[in-house]
């Protein structure tokens, strides 16, 4: 990671990519196992940096900076993180040395510690939140569409100019949300949709090291600087830059300092990444795609939750007004028996037609309950065969005589069979999963 303790205005955090270049198939074809011992490193490596990060909170609202120590600590994480991650994503096919800091890797990342605003340091874990939203929605749609970046690199053998350019936008968004994050830069992070033409992200100079960047690129025509010379994978093909090949690449867009290997700079590099629109407009899909996966996502998990919660619900209310309209049945034979001994027929119709209001008051109560879309349909048989119970007892109640009370009775009772399987039927269907 470059580092100085000077102050640079304006602050920021640059990072460098080389052109894309030619990458060897079978090392994309297993990228995602090779990249497995890397990871495992960033992992630990990250875990020291947070800790760190959590100490150095504590130091910067004292001292408005981090400790030197603290902050190559964290530099030197987030250059490793960047480079793992623009290996993992195809930008470059050069394994990432273990040394954070090794010189002539074709990612770099530049930045000056600086002092920080007390204020914004009490309020980091706050103040993140907009920009982690913004990096989670554009990883999130990267990583779905990784398979089709893999697979055309794999054919390739190469990643199109305007996908790495792309893909670069967002790693060096995460890396100045990283840095922002760990309090290693006062900058809030900018620049997904890469940096604004004729914008200039030179500081003053500021003494800056040149740990990882080589050779001094070439001036061009009209003042532009030639994209560096930069050391990458072994390939079949010469290196971008080189005689034997152009990169294709406009200057203005993969702009870098005039620093040498080993000296100290006398300017900030200046890494210029200007987005033409195809590139805009690919960084415009993964954020596309990230937000309507978590959207679909939130949607998805509302509507399992909601039906789990309305499908407890409505056993539940099921459950009691049918304890209810058992009450009833109960209360109608008890009091048909007792009007039967009596041989009163005008009590026996009397028992039938409260029983009738009782099934159709768990008709009604069964259509106010608001069932999951699976037990619905079973719903409305069950509330089909609560009023057509109902109409059975009207008229049994209507009966004229003893034996036509008994014959209507029979017609009840099977309308009670089916009334009975159509409630077995709906507490199935609201208890399977």
């Amino acid at each position: 990671m470059s580092y100085s303790s000077a102050v640079v205005e304006p602050p920021s955090v640059e990072v460098g990519f080389a052109p894309p270049a030619r990458q060897g198939r079978l090392s994309v074809a297993f990228r995602a196992i090779l990249v497995i011992p890397q990871l495992f490193v960033l992992g630990v490596f990250g875990f020291v940096a947070e800790v760190t990060a959590f100490l150095g909170w504590f130091a910067a609202l004292i001292l408005g900076r981090l400790p030197a120590g603290f902050d190559r600590l964290i530099g030197s994480y987030i250059q490793y993180a960047t480079r793992v991650y623009a290996y993992q994503y195809l930008l470059t096919g050069a394994y990432p040395p273990f040394d954070a800091n090794a010189m002539g890797y074709p990612v770099g990342v530049w930045r000056a510690q600086q002092p920080l605003n007390r204020l914004a340091v009490l309020f980091r874990g706050i103040l993140q939140i907009p920009a982690y939203v913004l990096l989670a929605l554009a990883s999130f749609g990267l990583g779905l569409a990784s398979f089709f970046v893999w697979l055309i690199v794999l054919v390739a053998g190469r990643m199109p100019e305007s996908l790495h350019l792309a893909v670069a936008a967002i790693v060096r968004y995460q890396t100045r949300v990283l840095a922002y994050v760990f309090l290693v830069t006062p900058t809030y992070p900018w620049g997904l949709f890469g940096d604004r033409a004729g914008s200039d992200p030179s500081a003053t100079p500021g003494g800056f090291e040149a740990s990882t960047w080589p050779a001094a690129p070439a001036p061009g025509p009209e003042g532009t600087v030639s994209p560096p010379a930069i050391p990458g994978p072994a390939s079949d093909e010469p290196a971008p830059g080189s005689p034997g090949e152009s990169s294709g690449l406009s200057p203005s867009i993969w702009a870098s300092s005039d620093v040498l290997p080993g000296a100290v700079a006398t300017a900030a590099p200046n890494t210029h990444l200007l987005l033409p629109s195809p590139a805009k407009r690919l960084v415009g899909l993964f954020l596309g795609l990230g937000i309507v996966a978590v959207v679909g996502y939130f949607v998805l998990i509302g509507v399992v939750i909601g039906s789990g919660v309305s499908g407890i619900e409505a056993q539940s209310h099921l459950t009691t007004d049918y304890q209810s309209l058992g009450s009833a049945v109960t209360a109608y034979q008890s009091r048909t028996a007792a009007c039967e001994r009596a041989g009163d027929l005008a009590c026996a119709d009397q028992s039938a037609r409260i029983l009738a209001a009782a099934f159709g008051r768990f008709g009604d109560q069964v259509g106010s309950i608001t069932f999951p879309s699976a037990a619905q349909g079973d719903a409305n048989l069950l509330q089909t065969a609560s009023y057509s119970a109902r109409s059975q007892l009207l008229f049994l109640a209507a009966a004229s005589s003893g034996p036509d009370f008994v014959s209507r009775a029979q017609e009840f009772s099977s309308a009670g069979s089916n009334f009975d399987s159509a409630y077995q039927a709906t507490q199935q269907a609201l208890a399977a999963p």
